[in-house]
This record gives C-alpha cells, structure tokens and sequence, in this order.
C-alpha cells in the first residue's frame, strides 16, 4: 500500500472514530450534557499508571482532574461531569472533567 494511500485510510478511521464517539457521549450525558453517576475508583497500572472510574452504568470514565484525597484504589465515589475535547493516551474510558465528586458507602 502506498504512503499517500495509508495516511487517506488513518485519517478516514480516525474521523469515523470521532464521529462515533461524539455521538455516543451524547447519549450518555442528560439533557443539560451531564454525566450524573456512581461508581469505584480503579488504579490502572498501564500507561504509566493513572486513576480512573468504573461507573455503576457499565462505562469506564477518565478524568482528567482526578483530585489527589479521590486517588484511593477501590473507593465508591458519586460524580458529576462532562465530555471533554482532550484526547488520553491511556485508551480506556472516556475522558471528562469533574465538576463535582464525593465519597459514598
């Protein structure tokens, strides 16, 4: 496959990727474009290590503003966020920025 012809196909996966996560988020934010939520705190050692959420919904969260006392392997959290533009390096989850996140029995 040629050079020219390797980058068009990228590009094209990359736009269908955006595409599908940009329709996608929409569906799991509500009306004001909120992700409302519980779920546990991961450590996940990959990609140099980085916290995240496992929400109660099934979806895996990656926040980008994680605050420092939340960083606590296996704690039930209830959060507030939404989508971000920012892409991760991590490849896991979706990348939102907390407005609000409180411990929960």
């Amino acid at each position: 496959m040629s050079s020219k012809l390797l980058v068009i196909v990228m590009i094209i996966g990359v736009a269908f990727v955006l595409i599908g996560a940009s329709a996608l988020s929409t569906e799991l934010a509500n009306n004001d474009g909120l992700i409302r939520g519980k779920g546990t705190v991961k450590y996940l050692s990959f990609e140099g290590g980085f916290y995240g959420i496992a929400g109660d919904d099934g979806k895996d969260y990656d926040p980008i503003n994680m605050p420092q006392e939340f960083k606590v392997d296996g704690l039930r959290v209830q959060f507030t966020a939404n989508f971000t533009d920012y892409l991760s390096f991590h490849m896991w989850g979706y990348v939102v920025k907390l407005f609000s996140i409180e411990r929960v029995s």
